[in-house]
Parts: C-alpha cells; structure tokens; sequence
C-alpha cells in the first residue's frame, strides 16, 4: 500500500494496482485526485494572478 503526502487526503491509502504503481515510489507520492486538485488550485491561482 501507498500513502499520499497530501495531509488532507480523503482517501489516504492506496493498493499499489489501483494507482497504476508496481514498487513504492521515491520521494512525495500525490493520489490522482491531490493531483488534479493541486493543478486545478495552480492554475486557478495564475489566472487570477494574471488579471
């Protein structure tokens, strides 16, 4: 099983198959969903930065 770094995950834990993993990643692992939340906030952030 992995863990996401993301503190606030609402899953936290994962089995490797189900994210796609074989071995336990180096360094920070993020789940898909911490992912695309973390892009969406990025990219929110720069357009708003940007008006």
């Amino acid at each position: 099983m992995v863990m996401c770094d993301n503190k606030d995950c609402p899953i936290e834990w994962f089995h490797f198959g189900c994210v796609g993993l074989s071995e336990t990643p180096k360094g920070r692992w993020y789940c898909p969903t911490c992912l695309a939340e973390k892009s969406k906030k990025k990219y929110l952030n720069a357009a708003k930065a940007a008006s």
